[in-house]
Parts: structure tokens; sequence; C-alpha cells
């Protein structure tokens, strides 16, 4: 292949300032984050994503091949973002092993990015599930990372170890809990702020993650309200 006729270089931007691939993917990427964060799933129409970027409808097409394949892409980008997260949380050490920042990173992580609707909204679009999909490694990280904290909490407090259907039960009990609360939580809130119980979202997310840990694991409830009231 003469040299005239080589294939550009992917990853660098093209002549006349046009982005390179991979710059327009991250960018129809990131515009399509802040539509899903701001107004939920339905606002991810290529339409207006491609006005958002700057570029053709087929470009998105190019990319991502459908509206579909837009939605799984985010899904992966929020697991991907999850899993550095679980991670950093797994570190975290404290007097006690608890889940508790596990819980508070899944909440920020998916609730607060809209990926939680998303995903309720993919639930009721699919008639069965993908086996293979991003949801489902997304479920089997979170699992695992939950079964390992409560298994060392378990250890070092000499307790039954917990079987790592238990921890899929809890994951469950977790996840039921942020898909409800990304549908109605907003009901919630606004009544809060209309009896002036304002930031009741931060306040909800810390007595949950005080009610896992006494249920699972031998803490108090209201530990986290109690520091807030201190502070």
């Amino acid at each position: 292949m003469s040299e005239k006729h080589a294939p550009k270089p992917r990853g660098r931007r093209r002549r006349g300032g046009r982005r390179a691939a991979g710059e327009t993917r991250q960018a129809i990427l990131a515009a399509a984050r802040k539509r899903l964060a701001e107004h939920g799933p339905e606002a991810i129409r290529l339409k207006q994503i491609a006005r958002d970027v700057g570029i053709s409808h087929p470009s998105i097409l190019h990319h991502f091949g459908s509206r579909d394949g837009l939605t799984q892409a985010l899904a992966q980008d929020a697991q991907d973002r999850l899993n550095a997260g679980v991670l950093a949380a797994l570190s975290v050490r404290g007097d006690e092993t608890t889940i508790g920042p596990l819980v508070r990173h899944v909440f920020e992580t998916l609730g607060d990015s809209g990926h939680a609707r998303l995903l309720a909204w993919r639930g009721l679009a699919l008639s069965e599930p993908h086996p293979e999909d991003s949801e489902q490694e997304m479920l089997r990280s979170l699992t695992d990372a939950i079964h390992v904290r409560w298994v060392e909490h378990a250890r070092v407090r000499r307790e039954r170890v917990p079987t790592r259907e238990e921890s899929g039960f809890l994951l469950r009990l977790l996840g039921a809990t942020l898909v409800g609360d990304s549908i109605v939580g907003p009901i919630f809130e606004l009544r809060a702020e209309l009896d002036g119980q304002p930031d009741s979202r931060a306040r909800f997310r810390s007595w949950l993650s005080a009610l896992v840990t006494s249920q699972f694991m031998g803490g108090e409830v209201g530990e986290s309200a109690r520091d807030e009231r201190m502070e």
C-alpha cells in the first residue's frame, strides 16, 4: 500500500479540526450522559444528541449502530466508573468493616447519573434480560464486592460467614431500593422540601447505609443522622 493511500491513524485530530473517531465517540457518550442525568432515559434521542455534539445523526449510528447500542455503551461506561469506585470503597477501612461506603458509592454513581432510571427503563422495554450484557456484569461485580466486605466483617467478629447467594440477595434489596428511589425519590424530596427538610436525599442514603449495616453487620441505625446533627 502506498503512503498516499495509507489509512489515517486513529486517535488524532484530522485536518480542518475534525474530531478523530475516538473523540467523537466520547463526545457522544458525554452528551448522552448529560441528557440521562438531567432528563432521564426518554431524553436519549439520537437527533438531539447529534445537535448537542455538532455532528450528523448518521454519525451516531456509525459509532453505536442504534439507540439501544448507545444505551448499552452508557451501561458499560457506568460499569467501568462503578468498578473503579468499588475498588476505592473496598480500600476504606475504619473501626468496623462495613459496606456503608459501597452503598453510598453505588447510589452516587448510578442514582445521580440517572443510570438507575435507565436500568428500570431497559428492564421494562426488554422481554428478557440479555445474560451477558453490561448490567449483568455490573451486578456480578457488585455482588463480589459486597460479598468480600461482608465475609471480612463476619470473620473479624467470628460470626457465620454469609453465602454468596445472601450477598446477591442483599444487592437485590439495594438495587430495588435504588431503582425505586430513582423513580419516586424526587416526589419524596419535594415533599421534604415543602416540610422544611432540604437535602433529604443525602440523609436518606446515610440512613440506608446505617440500616443495612445494622441489619447485616451489627452497626447502629441512626449513627449517620446523629453525626450530621452534631456537625
